[in-house]
């Protein structure tokens, strides 16, 4: 794969994205990413706030915090809502990737140690919520 035309503002059109993880670290340099480059005309971020903070999310953006009974319907002007929500629950997942063009799934437990103390919690955040992730895109034809 050539990735040479994700870094062209010029080779995309704007897009509306979903990022689940978004406040993190790697969702974060995304998030400054799609912003500077032009790529994003809506960003919507799933986050239950467990690694990745509100605080290190205002360091990439200016954003909005949606309750997922509200959220923004994407236009024209750039918007990046936070949707505190957690990714084991399918119809957070669901409704978050509503008007999505493209989801970038970060979200997800990695640490070792927690993984042998609470095996079932990783597989729950790292299996089921990533299953919830692909129903919920599958739900709304997300490519």
């Amino acid at each position: 794969m050539n990735t040479d035309s994700l870094d062209s503002p010029q080779s995309c059109q704007p897009a509306r994205w979903l990022i689940t993880g978004g406040c993190g670290f790697l969702g974060t340099a995304l998030i400054k990413h799609l912003i500077k480059n032009n790529l994003a005309n809506h960003i919507r971020v799933l986050d239950n706030l467990t690694v990745g903070t509100k605080e290190d999310l205002a360091t990439a953006c200016t954003f909005t915090e949606s309750p997922l009974s509200s959220l923004l319907t994407p236009n024209s002007s750039l918007q990046v809502e936070l949707v505190v929500g957690d990714i084991r629950d399918p119809e957070v997942c669901k409704t978050c990737c509503q008007d999505m063009n493209i989801i970038i799934h970060l979200a997800a437990n990695t640490g070792v140690p927690v993984s042998v103390e609470h095996p079932r919690l990783d597989m729950e955040c790292n299996v089921n919520g990533t299953f919830n992730m692909l129903e919920g895109a599958r739900a709304h034809n997300v490519k």
